[in-house]
Formats: C-alpha cells, sequence, structure tokens
C-alpha cells in the first residue's frame, strides 16, 4: 500500500540489522604507468579533469626546473601539451600557484622564481607573470606580463586559491627576500590589492590555502614565519571581506604542506611538510581534515614517506585524493602517487534517461551529499514553473547486489517515453512549488552508525499540464548511498 513516510523512519527500519562501523580513511600507493618523474615545489590544482601540476624542481645535483603541465586523471600521468600559439608560453619555475578558473574553464597560473618566458631565456628571477591555460584550446595566454602595473610584487612560495563564488583569485604571502604579508585578488583581468578587515595572517611563504565552497571562505593554513622559523599552528580564513584567525588543536605547525579541499566529504585535507623551529626541525608524513571549527587527524596507517613541497588534488570522478611528489632532501626528490579515500564515501550516481516535458527534461541532481549527521539535499531541474512534484525512495543494501528498479511504461496510459522506476516505498512532497523550474528537497539524517552505508533509488514524477495525456513526466533513476565521516 502506498505510503507518505517520513524518509527518516523508513530508512531507520530498513537498516535494522546494519552492523556498527567505525569511520576509516585509507591511505594506499597507486603505480601510474608513468609519471613527471621526482618532482618537487612545483604549482597544483585540482579540475574537473583530474589534477594538474606545473614546473617545479627535480633532485640535486642537477636541480633541473621544468616548463611543463602535467594531467592525473584519477589512473593515469599525461604530458599535456600546449598547441603553438602566436605568443609566449610560460618558462621554468619554481615556487609558482596555480588554481583551476571555474567560471571561465581555465587554470590560472602566477609567479615563482625561474624564467617568465620560454621563448625568451633570461636569468632566473622573481616573476609576477599571470597566465591562462585554456582546456577548449589547450593553448597559453599570458594575462598580465612580468612587471605589469597593478600586480603583486614578484615573489614566490605564495598562497593562491580561487574563491568560486566571488569569482576571484585570491593571493596572500610569499617571499622575494623579505617575507611578505599581503593580500591581493584577480578578477579574470586584472591585479588589485585589498585591505581585509579582522586579523590578517602574519607574514609568510610556502602557506597552503584552498576555497570551501560550502563556507563561502578561503582557508590558510601554516607556513614559515619572518624568522625562518614554521610558527604558525592557526588556521586564517578570508571571506572576501575580512581575515579570521582561528585557533584549534591540530597539526604540527608546518611549512610545505600539500593541501586540497574535498568537496564531498566538505572538509579541507592536508598533508606532510617540514617543521623549522627554534627546538629542532624535520618532516611529517601525517594527514589532517579541517571542517571550518575542528581538526580531525587521520589513522597513521599508509601514507606516503615524510615530506614537504608536494601535491595534493581532489579527482571528483573517483572522489578521492591524490598526493604526489615532494622532497625529503635536495637530493631525494619523491615521484611517487599516492590515493587518500574514506571506507564510507557517500554515492550519488547520475540519473538515467527520463522523458521530456513543456519545462524540459526533468532531471534530479546532488546538492549536498548524503553524510550521517548532515543535511542530505536533493535537486530537481527541467520542469515548468509552479509545479508540485513527489520525490519517491526506495531504500536497499548495497550487500544485497543491485536493487530491483521497476521499469513500468507509463506510456500504456498517456505519458510515453516515460518510465516509473520505483515503487514508492517512501513519498516525500514537494517542500512548495517549482521556482524557475527548479525545486530543492532537504533532507537531515540523523546522527546514528546503523545509517551508514545505507543505499536509496530516487524518482521524482513531476506536474506537467500540457506534456501529455496523463499530465506527468519523471526523472530517471538516481542511486544514492548514505557516506560517514
Amino acid at each position: 500500500m502506498h505510503r507518505a513516510l517520513s524518509l527518516l523512519a523508513a530508512l531507520g527500519a530498513c537498516a535494522a540489522a546494519a552492523p556498527l562501523y567505525a569511520q576509516q580513511v585509507t591511505w594506499g600507493a597507486l603505480s601510474p604507468a608513468a609519471d613527471p618523474g621526482p618532482l618537487a615545489d612545483f604549482a597544483y590544482a585540482s579540475a574537473p579533469g583530474g589534477g594538474f601540476l606545473f614546473g617545479g624542481l627535480g633532485p640535486a645535483p642537477t636541480s633541473l626546473q621544468f616548463p611543463e603541465l602535467w594531467q592525473f586523471d584519477g589512473n593515469n600521468w599525461t604530458l599535456v601539451p600546449a598547441l603553438p600559439a602566436p605568443g609566449p608560453v610560460p618558462g621554468p619555475r619554481i615556487g609558482a600557484a596555480m588554481v583551476f578558473d571555474s567560471m571561465r574553464g581555465r587554470l590560472v597560473l602566477f609567479g615563482g622564481f625561474g624564467i617568465s618566458d620560454l621563448s625568451m631565456p633570461t636569468p632566473s628571477a622573481f616573476l609576477n607573470d599571470t597566465w591562462a591555460f585554456d582546456f577548449a584550446t589547450t593553448t597559453w595566454t599570458l594575462l598580465t606580463p612580468a612587471g605589469a602595473i597593478g600586480a603583486p610584487a614578484p615573489r614566490t612560495d605564495h598562497a593562491m586559491a580561487y574563491d568560486a563564488a566571488r569569482d576571484q583569485v585570491v593571493l596572500f604571502g610569499g617571499s622575494n627576500g623579505p617575507t611578505l604579508s599581503d593580500t591581493a585578488e584577480f578578477n579574470g583581468t586584472v591585479w588589485a590589492p585589498v585591505t581585509p578587515g579582522g586579523t590578517p595572517p602574519t607574514a609568510r611563504f610556502d602557506a597552503a590555502m584552498v576555497f570551501d565552497p560550502t563556507r563561502g571562505v578561503c582557508v590558510l593554513f601554516g607556513g614559515t614565519d619572518n624568522q625562518g622559523f614554521t610558527t604558525l599552528p592557526n588556521v586564517a580564513e578570508y571571506d572576501g571581506t575580512m581575515w579570521t584567525d582561528i585557533a584549534a588543536a591540530g597539526p604540527a605547525v608546518r611549512a610545505g604542506t600539500a593541501m586540497a579541499f574535498d568537496p564531498v566529504r566538505a572538509r579541507t585535507v592536508v598533508f606532510g611538510g617540514n617543521f623549522e623551529t627554534p627546538a629542532g626541525n624535520g618532516l611529517l608524513n601525517d594527514s589532517w581534515e579541517w571542517d571550518g571549527m575542528t581538526w580531525v587527524p587521520d589513522p597513521l596507517t599508509g601514507q606516503p614517506s615524510a615530506r614537504s613541497s608536494g601535491g595534493l588534488f581532489f579527482i571528483a570522478t573517483q572522489q578521492r585524493s591524490i598526493a604526489f611528489g615532494g622532497r625529503s632532501t635536495a637530493f631525494n626528490v619523491f615521484s611517487d602517487t599516492a590515493f587518500r579515500t574514506s571506507d564510507f564515501e557517500p554515492l550519488f550516481v547520475p540519473s538515467t534517461p527520463s522523458c521530456a516535458g513543456l519545462g524540459g527534461v526533468p532531471t534530479l541532481g546532488v546538492g549536498l551529499f548524503p553524510w550521517v549527521g548532515d543535511t542530505f539535499t536533493v535537486v530537481l531541474t527541467g520542469v515548468q514553473t509552479g509545479v508540485l512534484p513527489v520525490l519517491h525512495f526506495d531504500p536497499w543494501n548495497w550487500s544485497t547486489g543491485s536493487p530491483t528498479r521497476l521499469s513500468v511504461d507509463l506510456g500504456l496510459i498517456g505519458a510515453p517515453g516515460c518510465l516509473l522506476m520505483t515503487s514508492s516505498t517512501i513519498s516525500v512532497p514537494a517542500p512548495g512549488p517549482t521556482v524557475a523550474g527548479s525545486l530543492t528537497w532537504t533532507i537531515p539524517i540523523p546522527v546514528d552508525p546503523l545509517w551508514i552505508s545505507r543505499d536509496v533509488v530516487l524518482q521524482s514524477l513531476v506536474p506537467d499540464p500540457g506534456a501529455n495525456l496523463l499530465g506527468i513526466t519523471t526523472t530517471g533513476a538516481v542511486s544514492a548511498r548514505i557516506g560517514a565521516r
């Protein structure tokens, strides 16, 4: 019998026999067929196509610098050749910073120490040139040349992140002899210095910074101070207006740490680094997560060896972080690739094909991933405005195998091309009429280990007057799994 139940009650009953899991983060080694070779001090960024790195330094005694762009897609490293363009190409450099500009679909590279233009070799120097790599054309473009008016001063070992909410590249600190403490922003065309309020970070170089889109802030951690020591334990966060200094128990002081944002876990992840204090120095290989309030350490199992000046990317297609390279000494530079993942990651598999209506093609997507103790949001798009869709769930257990989805042809009753693929075990009404062809369901998931790895199949039935005789359309079926962190 059809029931309009709360999702929590229905899935809670379904999960009664589930085991009590303990959350685990797993590190492991990968063995790609090729890689960039031993490399440290490179610029790196996460992008839809995987992880990207540019430049860097090989091992002593040659200590070669490289002008190459490499991509890791989750399985293999590939050298990305830039097509010949009617203009310069960035030269080899170390200590540069690179981000992915999601608004324009390009990588943005700034500064470092080396040669600005590959076609015009000059003595190595501190740089303040800005470059963009366009994925569509596989070409580099010089956006602001070295010495451009308004650009930040030449520097190396600065921190940089792309604030996708404000469409600004944010830069902080670095060194060009003196240690720097300025904040600057790049709007895609020009740089501008900014003077934020709050408590700006103290001068530092070799810090790391990422953008946390769930909270709309840039997260800065670590670095070396103007005395040459790693004495900076606090997190600093920048919201586009002010810096906030946050003291929280967590990782030991460090510089040269690798950092990435995990959008599935909604956490900033740091790995490794080096410390230099009046009491001593050394290398680290621990890894931690920052959620905006608390640091949580990973179990010390399986991490790569201690190192600094490596890279950390997030691979969206595999929902895991990838660490590469770094060094322990000038002579010992690494070329290994490792992964970091959770045993209980949430899943959201995109919908199968659906039938089109007057509002478009109804499609279910994920806003916030389903985590125990958090909020799961399901987003419906491609529908008429002002209608009241219904969201259907079928709970099932992954361990029993694939769910048995229905496949009822609604064309037999007046909705050609539409399939009913859920049995409506749980029926969740719309929180209100659709607005601008879209609707979001917000579903709280309780803090209860019985929810871990629970799975559901979702489908929405959408009123669509005039689309067909039945007056409805359907989304395709979506599979989701509830994760734990």
